[in-house]
């Protein structure tokens, strides 16, 4: 049976943790995980994208999707937004910002193979997969 990981944000309380129960995963028992808007409120981003890769079978695939910060800043100037309209934009409840290529070399560091990305206005969707494990 295929195995599915969806960590989706929303407002925890100030008590909660974004990756509270991810470590009750398994270590390589997700076929699949899915981070939609996540990656930008963990408070130590490599570590969390570690801790996400682990809980990944080999063969098995990461998707995300989050907010190109590159994208966003110059959306933000082309738009003429007023700085409070910025600020609450770029940093309401973020721990860090990344961009695409940051995020996928993240991915590669980890050992895994991007096989999809895609940049739409300010958004990007990234798909990695884990290579199978080697005998």
């Amino acid at each position: 049976m295929k195995k599915c990981l969806d960590i989706v944000w929303s407002e925890p309380d100030e008590h909660q943790s974004l990756l509270v129960n991810i470590d009750s995963v398994s270590a390589a028992s997700c076929d699949e995980i899915l981070l939609h808007d996540t990656l930008d409120y963990i408070p130590n981003r490599i570590e969390g994208l570690q801790k996400v890769v682990s809980k990944l079978k080999y063969g098995g695939t990461l998707t995300i999707e989050g907010n190109d910060l590159i994208d966003w800043a110059r959306n933000i100037f082309i738009t003429h937004k007023n700085l409070d309209e910025a600020n609450r934009e770029l940093y309401d409840g973020k721990q860090s910002i990344d961009d695409i290529n940051n995020v996928c070399y993240n991915l590669e560091q980890f050992g895994l193979e991007i096989t999809y990305k895609r940049l739409m206005a300010t958004r990007y969707s990234i798909k990695a997969k884990r290579p199978d494990a080697r005998n």
